[in-house]
């Protein structure tokens, strides 16, 4: 079965295409402004015959477009709970023996580098926006791509975006930017934090060192962001909020959301 462009898990040269278009953003070799990406360095295209022959196999409808392979750079094969042998929400403790963490200082900059990568994924349209001159924004969303499936982690902690053809532009009125900025937190921010969760528990399992959650949270996430080009933290009440702008400086795009209620 395939699903939109994606042939048998080759890929269609379309697909391919959205990819690439996406690499080609980053400001740097593997960052749009913050949000880390696994570059596609070249897109190959299969040999005829073969794709005649995997065209053949199909159940109900078949791929009639042409079919290619990406080659991307990625810092290791683990990802966050799907599509690796071991994941970091299926067994922390590999992980940790994996990528060598076994001090508490490596830990904490572990979950440090884990924060700061995910909150770009959870902005991730503020980072790419785009003023189009009619009165609309455009940005980088997600199309059938999640943090739990779609993004590796580095032996530091930092979470790259693997599966790049799911990331395409899309058009925002001005009045509609807050609603997308906050769907897109939500979207993603259940699975990054539970991921956050089971990398905190591995590191108080076997190095000891026990801080009150919030109290922790907020201290690792204050370092996490304090450089960050579109997040600052700012407090309300009890709350921590994430003040959230966007690279072109509009006005209008602009949000705050509760990230911690110290209670």
């Amino acid at each position: 079965m395939w699903s939109r462009g994606s042939p048998y898990g080759i890929q269609g040269l379309d697909y391919a295409s959205i990819a690439m278009k996406a690499a080609e953003m980053a400001d740097a070799p593997t960052s749009i402004r913050g949000f880390r990406i696994c570059p596609i360095v070249k897109i190959v295209r299969l040999p005829e015959d073969l794709q005649e022959e995997v065209r053949k196999i199909y159940w109900y409808t078949q791929f009639k477009g042409p079919m290619v392979q990406e080659e991307r750079l990625v810092p290791s094969n683990v990802r966050v709970y799907f599509h690796s042998d071991k994941t970091l929400g299926g067994d922390t403790s590999w992980v940790f023996d994996l990528f060598e963490i076994d001090t508490n200082e490596k830990a904490l900059e572990f979950e440090k580098n884990f924060l700061k990568s995910g909150m770009a994924i959870l902005t991730l349209f503020v980072r790419s926006m785009k003023d189009e001159g009619d009165g609309t924004f455009s940005g980088l969303d997600y199309y059938d791509v999640y943090l739990d499936k779609d993004a590796i982690l580095a032996p530091d902690g930092t979470i790259f975006w693997a599966d790049l053809e799911g990331l395409e532009m899309f058009n925002f009125r001005k009045k509609d930017l807050e609603e997308k900025m906050e769907y897109q937190i939500h979207r993603s921010r259940y699975e990054f934090l539970y991921a956050y969760e089971q990398i905190e528990i591995e590191r108080t399992k076997r190095f000891g060192y026990p801080v009150e959650r919030k109290v922790h949270f907020r201290h690792l996430l204050e370092e996490a962001l304090k450089d960050d080009e579109v997040i600052e933290l700012v407090r309300r009440g009890s709350s921590l909020n994430l003040h959230i702008s966007n690279i072109l400086g509009e006005e209008s795009a602009t949000k705050e959301f509760t990230i911690l209620d110290s209670g």
